[in-house]
């Protein structure tokens, strides 16, 4: 593909973390950033010696101000309020920090324009990229795995958190900003949910006087083709660890990833075939950067080489759910 015009809206560490991975697949240029903080977005023009680079206060304001193809968008999730969909309107590419907003209308807005405009979007659910979830994906769908059973999943961790992620109006709380990865995985591989129940409360965080979300979560879901879900998320467990694991109960075999909560150490699934009686047949070793990977698989689908494994429609549904 020729050099794809990328555009950027944040300035955060994932900001510019999918920025890096863009520039360093030779395949695409800074060319604009949307931020408040002009200072931050000058500081990433300099980290990366862009000369020419359009600096606004909103990315709509990028339609007018720079010639663009694609936008990285890496924003509370609060902030999004229309504007991802006029860019999608425009005909522009969109690669989407989850949760992509808030409220469900603003992500059905932008998957409505999406598809008008034919564009190719992908919302960052990474950890469908891991190597054990492929694998699992891959015998669910050809049958391999029998029957699906059961998924379970955390996400436990224990952080002062800035104050955007502190707030219901910003980033929502726990739930919706980190646990729907867990929830994304969970309809990835079983499909559509049928009945929900679960329960939130915030015990501990609550003697911060900035603390207005959730500290604490569990979620039972039963899927349309009868198998089961647990979801629990903690923002009271071990500091300094961000743990964030699965089990997986199918017919014909049982996976288990185990993760430290150190992004240091790479996280390990093991699966067990039921019918070898349990012997360990497969070890995956998470060897591979799943942002990155989430990035690439997106820019390889505007080259017409792929299609993009989380897309924006299918996100309205994750965002259901």
């Amino acid at each position: 593909m020729s050099s794809l015009r990328v555009a950027l809206w944040g300035t955060g560490n994932m900001a510019k973390k999918h920025l890096q991975s863009a520039l360093e697949s030779k395949r695409c240029e800074l060319v604009g950033i949307a931020a408040r903080n002009h200072e931050a977005a000058q500081a990433i023009c300099d980290e990366h010696q862009v000369t020419e680079c359009s600096l606004v206060n909103d990315p709509v304001e990028l339609l007018e101000t720079c010639e663009f193809d694609a936008l990285i968008c890496a924003i509370p999730p609060g902030l999004q309020n229309g504007q991802a969909a006029k860019i999608a309107a425009a005909g522009k590419h969109l690669f989407l920090e989850k949760p992509v907003a808030l409220q469900i209308d603003q992500v059905k807005a932008i998957a409505e324009a999406a598809t008008a405009a034919n564009i190719k979007t992908q919302i960052c659910h990474h950890f469908r990229f891991d190597p054990a979830i492929q694998w699992t994906k891959e015998r669910i769908d050809s049958g391999k795995a029998g029957a699906v059973c059961q998924f379970q999943s955390r996400f436990w961790m224990n952080g002062d958190m800035s104050a955007w992620w502190k707030s219901p109006s910003l980033g929502g709380g726990q739930v919706i900003e980190q646990l729907i990865h867990q929830f994304d995985l969970a309809r990835y591989l079983f499909g559509p949910a049928q009945v929900i129940s679960g329960f939130w409360a915030t015990l501990v965080k609550n003697k911060d006087p900035e603390y207005f979300v959730d500290d604490n979560s569990v979620c039972n879901i039963q899927f349309k083709n009868g198998a089961l879900a647990n979801v629990s998320g903690s923002n009271c467990a071990a500091p300094n660890r961000w743990i964030g694991d699965w089990r997986i109960v199918c017919e014909h075999f049982v996976l288990d990833a185990t993760d430290d909560g150190d992004w240091r150490t790479p996280s390990t699934s093991t699966v067990q075939l039921v019918k070898d009686e349990g012997e360990i047949s497969k070890t995956f070793e998470r060897n591979i950067d799943l942002h990155q990977a989430c990035l690439i698989n997106w820019l390889d689908a505007i080259d017409g080489k792929a299609e993009c494994v989380a897309s924006i429609q299918d996100a309205v549904e994750t965002h259901k759910l």
